[in-house]
């Protein structure tokens, strides 16, 4: 996400990772010595109170559990200045492509492969995160309404939004 970024957003970023070779890349073809990059190895999200306008999580709600997620969701409402938003990606029953993914994912269990983690979220859920979170739920999105120029996400998106007051 960074290198799209890197051409025209002005001011801070930070973008972390628990995988140094990721963060060593993001360094790399980014260029940016003003941006900061981060190896993490807990949840939490680096950052002082009140800093940031956006956090984004891509793929990173997917592979966690439940208390993790909401644990992640803190943290970014914690870091957030009033009114910045939260864009996370998703994985949801509901959505016909992300069933898919539940088979593969079942499969793979069976034939006992080691697999990276999929955890699926409801839009009920999210709502009710937002709810106890103080976020403002503004929008979620399928996986079929998020177009990249490769074609589909793949992953259905929600955005909340710290309240100003």
């Amino acid at each position: 996400m960074a290198k799209p970024l890197s051409n025209y957003l002005a001011g801070s970023y930070l973008g972390i990772d628990l995988v140094p070779d990721l963060i060593a890349h993001a360094e790399r073809i980014v260029g940016r010595s003003d941006w900061r990059f981060e190896v993490i190895d807990h949840i939490g999200i680096p950052e002082e109170e009140g800093r940031a306008d956006m956090v984004c999580f891509f793929s990173v709600l997917t592979r966690l559990l439940h208390d993790q997620s909401y644990w992640y969701l803190q943290e970014a409402r914690r870091v957030l200045k009033p009114g910045g938003k939260i864009l996370c990606s998703f994985i949801e029953f509901r959505d016909p492509i992300h069933w898919v993914v539940f088979m593969q994912t079942l499969e793979a269990s069976k034939r006992r492969n080691r697999e990276p983690l999929n955890v699926f979220l409801d839009r009920e859920s999210i709502a009710i995160w937002a709810d106890h979170l103080d976020l403002v739920l503004e929008e979620i999105r399928g996986a079929e309404d998020v177009i990249v120029p490769e074609g589909h996400l793949g992953q259905s998106i929600c955005v909340l939004r710290k309240p100003t007051s």
